[in-house]
């Protein structure tokens, strides 16, 4: 699941009239240290007990998330508060919207500087992470890196 110009064109495709949130330009380059135990979770996360929409029949782990902080502040947090990827407008934007569709945009767009230079799970591991800023309730299975396990987590935030 490299990126390729066919995958930005469908990316550029998919997003339409939308301009990502303000457009997701990153600078930083992307950092060769992750895992689980390289930083804890943040204040910014939610609430535990809410549950994936119910359409949602994939899941994710916690230490997958945590990854995906630790990558998220590496790599995107130069150019990105963790407020873009949460909340009411967020949410509105991608609700009806699988991972796969964010996966496939931000592979393909970011980092800014280097777009689809991270591996397919670091991309993985972000999105698992803005999946539990929005509320998402992690699992006890990594989100897999396929098409056909991010099409099945949509992204409708929990409780609409």
């Amino acid at each position: 699941m490299r990126n390729t110009p066919e995958r930005a064109r469908a990316a550029a495709a998919l997003l339409g009239p939308l301009t990502l949130l303000g457009a997701l330009g990153c600078a930083s380059a992307p950092s060769p240290q992750t895992g689980p135990n390289s930083a804890a979770p943040g204040a910014e996360e939610t609430a535990a007990g809410q549950t994936a929409g119910a359409s949602s029949t994939a899941s994710f782990t916690d230490g997958q998330a945590d990854r995906g902080q630790t990558e998220f502040r590496q790599v995107c947090g130069d150019c990105h508060s963790t407020s873009e990827f949460r909340g009411e407008n967020f949410q509105y934007t991608w609700r009806r919207r699988t991972a796969w569709d964010f996966y496939e945009l931000v592979s393909t767009t970011m980092p800014e500087d280097a777009p689809g230079s991270l591996l397919d799970d670091q991309y993985v591991d972000v999105i698992a992470y803005i999946l539990r800023l929005n509320g998402f309730t992690p699992g006890d299975r990594e989100l897999p890196v396929t098409q056909e396990a991010l099409d099945q987590f949509v992204m409708d935030a929990p409780g609409r």
